[in-house]
């Protein structure tokens, strides 16, 4: 799936030397059960924010969807 003339995706969110996910598996590990997320009344720990990304990458994965390819979520 991947167009290797399409854009610089893969490394967009590197900061230094962490991407976004190695930065919410260290924050997960550090933090745990502390708030990651507030929205409204809404509270989700890094724990739980960890869970929910893996469901959603293991969803991704499972129809096709593979490393530097855009996705768009909708609600």
């Amino acid at each position: 799936m991947r167009d290797e003339q399409r854009d610089p995706a893969p490394g967009a969110f590197e900061t230094g030397a962490k991407n976004l996910c190695r930065m919410l598996e260290d924050s997960a590990d550090r933090f745990g059960d502390r708030p990651a997320l507030i929205f409204l009344d809404k509270v989700i720990p890094y724990n739980e924010l960890r869970q929910k990304v893996h469901f959603m990458a293991a969803a991704l994965q499972k129809i096709g969807i593979e490393k530097g390819d855009r996705v768009a979520i909708m609600r």
